[in-house]
Parts: C-alpha cells; structure tokens; sequence
C-alpha cells in the first residue's frame, strides 16, 4: 500500500510532506482539514495511540470523513472527496 506520510527516513519527500501532515493532524477546522486530504490524495486516515498520545485533533467531522474501523489501539477513516 502506498501512504502519503509514514516513518519520516522512509518517506519519500518527507521534509515537504511533513508540514500538510502537522497542520492536519493539528488543526480544529473541519474544511481546512478536507481540503489537505485532497490536497495530499487520501483515501484513508489513521488514527492511532501516538496521535492522541501527541495530543493530535481527532479527524471526526470532517467532510467526506466516515470511520470504518475502531479498537482500542487506533480509528481508520475512509475519504471520499
């Protein structure tokens, strides 16, 4: 599977990367968050323990967003734009 984001020294063009993923990840504004999705191509969002353990914005209610996996350990998100 490709991913957009994943270990930093494995990702291809991380240092450009990076900043989409942290803004996401931080922001509270629902649209702005869709609109990075878009912008990154996602399809899918993962949402796991070292995200809320780093105080990461969960991605619920964003646009386009519908959770279809969840356990104690991590959320996955489907994106359809």
């Amino acid at each position: 599977r490709t991913l957009y984001f994943g270990h930093g020294d494995e990702t291809v063009n991380s240092a450009a990367k990076r900043p989409l993923v942290e803004q996401f990840f931080s922001s509270a504004d629902a649209g702005n968050r869709a609109t990075l999705l878009r912008q990154m191509g996602a399809r899918y969002v993962w949402f796991g323990w070292l995200d809320r353990a780093a105080q990461a914005v969960a991605p619920d209610g964003i646009p386009g967003l519908t959770l279809i996996f969840r356990n104690a350990a991590a959320s996955v998100y489907q994106f359809t734009p």
